[in-house]
Protein backbone atom coordinates (compact mmCIF):
# COMPACT_ATOMS: atom_id res chain seq x y z
CA UNK A 1 0.00 0.00 0.00
CA UNK A 2 1.31 3.27 -0.61
CA UNK A 3 0.66 6.30 1.42
CA UNK A 4 1.96 10.07 1.46
CA UNK A 5 4.30 11.35 3.86
CA UNK A 6 4.63 14.31 5.00
CA UNK A 7 7.59 15.96 7.11
CA UNK A 8 7.31 19.64 8.26
CA UNK A 9 11.30 21.07 8.78
CA UNK A 10 11.53 24.75 10.08
CA UNK A 11 8.13 25.24 8.87
CA UNK A 12 8.14 23.87 5.13
CA UNK A 13 6.80 21.02 4.64
CA UNK A 14 8.09 18.17 2.30
CA UNK A 15 6.32 15.15 0.72
CA UNK A 16 6.90 11.56 -0.64
CA UNK A 17 5.46 8.53 -1.45
CA UNK A 18 6.12 5.48 0.37
CA UNK A 19 4.86 1.83 -0.24
CA UNK A 20 4.25 0.10 2.82
CA UNK A 21 4.87 -3.48 1.76
CA UNK A 22 8.66 -2.78 0.68
CA UNK A 23 8.96 -0.57 3.85
CA UNK A 24 7.73 -3.99 5.17
CA UNK A 25 10.41 -5.94 3.54
CA UNK A 26 13.08 -4.03 4.02
CA UNK A 27 12.63 -3.84 7.68
CA UNK A 28 11.78 -7.69 7.69
CA UNK A 29 15.44 -8.32 6.17
CA UNK A 30 16.96 -6.37 8.45
CA UNK A 31 15.72 -7.68 11.22
CA UNK A 32 16.75 -11.33 9.44
CA UNK A 33 20.36 -9.56 9.34
CA UNK A 34 20.49 -8.67 13.22
CA UNK A 35 19.76 -11.93 14.14
CA UNK A 36 22.40 -13.49 12.00
CA UNK A 37 24.75 -10.81 13.29
CA UNK A 38 23.60 -12.17 16.70
CA UNK A 39 23.52 -15.92 16.10
CA UNK A 40 27.46 -15.35 14.95
CA UNK A 41 28.09 -13.32 17.96
CA UNK A 42 27.33 -15.72 20.42
CA UNK A 43 28.88 -18.26 18.10
CA UNK A 44 32.42 -16.35 18.55
CA UNK A 45 31.67 -15.87 22.19
CA UNK A 46 31.75 -19.89 22.60
CA UNK A 47 34.77 -19.90 20.60
CA UNK A 48 36.64 -17.05 22.45
CA UNK A 49 35.09 -18.68 25.82
CA UNK A 50 36.75 -22.07 24.78
CA UNK A 51 39.57 -21.07 23.79
CA UNK A 52 40.83 -18.91 26.76
CA UNK A 53 39.57 -21.28 29.44
CA UNK A 54 41.87 -23.97 27.33
CA UNK A 55 44.45 -21.13 27.55
CA UNK A 56 44.14 -19.53 30.61
CA UNK A 57 42.20 -22.53 32.45
CA UNK A 58 39.66 -19.54 33.72
CA UNK A 59 35.59 -20.82 34.27
CA UNK A 60 33.74 -20.86 31.02
CA UNK A 61 31.10 -18.90 33.12
CA UNK A 62 33.65 -15.76 33.35
CA UNK A 63 34.42 -15.55 30.35
CA UNK A 64 30.99 -15.72 29.11
CA UNK A 65 30.28 -13.05 31.22
CA UNK A 66 32.89 -10.39 29.91
CA UNK A 67 32.82 -11.68 26.49
CA UNK A 68 29.17 -11.28 25.83
CA UNK A 69 28.92 -7.16 26.69
CA UNK A 70 31.91 -6.66 24.00
CA UNK A 71 31.27 -5.78 20.16
CA UNK A 72 31.25 -8.28 17.36
CA UNK A 73 34.49 -6.03 16.10
CA UNK A 74 36.47 -6.69 19.79
CA UNK A 75 35.65 -10.33 19.55
CA UNK A 76 36.38 -10.82 16.07
CA UNK A 77 39.62 -9.13 16.74
CA UNK A 78 40.39 -11.24 19.89
CA UNK A 79 39.76 -14.51 17.89
CA UNK A 80 41.67 -12.82 15.10
CA UNK A 81 44.68 -13.41 17.20
CA UNK A 82 44.44 -17.09 17.65
CA UNK A 83 44.25 -17.87 13.73
CA UNK A 84 46.79 -18.14 11.46
CA UNK A 85 45.34 -18.64 8.37
CA UNK A 86 45.11 -14.84 6.04
CA UNK A 87 42.65 -16.30 4.39
CA UNK A 88 40.63 -16.71 7.70
CA UNK A 89 41.07 -14.01 9.23
CA UNK A 90 40.20 -12.12 6.24
CA UNK A 91 36.44 -13.46 6.55
CA UNK A 92 36.26 -12.39 9.94
CA UNK A 93 36.89 -8.95 9.08
CA UNK A 94 34.53 -8.69 6.13
CA UNK A 95 31.98 -10.14 8.43
CA UNK A 96 33.00 -7.22 11.08
CA UNK A 97 33.10 -4.78 8.16
CA UNK A 98 29.36 -6.23 6.68
CA UNK A 99 28.02 -6.19 10.53
CA UNK A 100 29.14 -2.23 10.89
CA UNK A 101 27.47 -1.79 7.46
CA UNK A 102 24.39 -3.21 8.32
CA UNK A 103 24.40 -1.54 11.62
CA UNK A 104 25.18 1.85 10.79
CA UNK A 105 25.32 2.74 6.88
CA UNK A 106 22.74 0.62 4.80
CA UNK A 107 19.77 3.17 5.30
CA UNK A 108 21.90 6.26 4.69
CA UNK A 109 23.43 4.47 1.18
CA UNK A 110 19.63 3.98 -0.11
CA UNK A 111 18.65 7.53 1.29
CA UNK A 112 15.58 6.46 3.96
CA UNK A 113 13.16 7.05 4.09
CA UNK A 114 12.87 8.95 0.35
CA UNK A 115 13.70 5.55 -1.53
CA UNK A 116 12.85 4.20 -4.92
CA UNK A 117 11.51 0.72 -5.50
CA UNK A 118 14.52 0.17 -7.25
CA UNK A 119 16.48 1.08 -4.00
CA UNK A 120 14.46 -0.90 -1.77
CA UNK A 121 14.79 -3.77 -3.93
CA UNK A 122 18.46 -3.24 -3.91
CA UNK A 123 18.85 -2.66 -0.39
CA UNK A 124 17.01 -6.10 0.29
CA UNK A 125 18.57 -8.23 -1.83
CA UNK A 126 22.06 -6.80 -0.56
CA UNK A 127 20.87 -7.24 3.12
CA UNK A 128 19.91 -10.66 2.52
CA UNK A 129 23.24 -11.16 0.40
CA UNK A 130 25.05 -10.10 3.89
CA UNK A 131 22.75 -12.09 5.84
CA UNK A 132 23.47 -15.56 3.98
CA UNK A 133 27.21 -14.41 4.00
CA UNK A 134 27.80 -14.74 7.53
CA UNK A 135 25.20 -17.50 8.04
CA UNK A 136 27.15 -19.73 5.66
CA UNK A 137 30.48 -18.38 7.13
CA UNK A 138 30.02 -19.65 10.59
CA UNK A 139 30.31 -23.35 9.75
CA UNK A 140 33.99 -22.32 7.84
CA UNK A 141 35.67 -20.27 11.00
CA UNK A 142 33.96 -23.14 13.52
CA UNK A 143 35.56 -26.18 10.67
CA UNK A 144 38.54 -23.77 10.94
CA UNK A 145 38.92 -23.72 14.94
CA UNK A 146 38.62 -27.87 14.88
CA UNK A 147 40.77 -28.60 12.13
CA UNK A 148 43.77 -26.36 13.91
CA UNK A 149 43.11 -27.82 17.23
CA UNK A 150 42.59 -24.36 18.61
CA UNK A 151 39.59 -25.75 21.24
CA UNK A 152 37.99 -28.75 20.97
CA UNK A 153 34.67 -28.38 20.18
CA UNK A 154 31.47 -30.02 21.09
CA UNK A 155 29.89 -32.57 18.75
CA UNK A 156 26.16 -31.14 19.79
CA UNK A 157 24.89 -33.78 17.53
CA UNK A 158 25.72 -36.68 19.48
CA UNK A 159 23.77 -34.62 22.99
CA UNK A 160 20.69 -34.06 20.38
CA UNK A 161 20.56 -37.74 19.73
CA UNK A 162 20.36 -39.00 23.28
CA UNK A 163 17.83 -36.47 23.82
Amino acid sequence: MKEKITINIEGKEYSFIQDSDLVNQLFWSLGAALTEIQVFESGIIFLLGGIKSKKDGTDLTIIYQKDESKTLGKLINELIYFIEDDEMKNLLTVIRDNRNYITHKILRKYGWPVMSESKYNYAIKEILEIRDFIHNSEPLIFEYIKSKKIVDLINFDTIIEEM
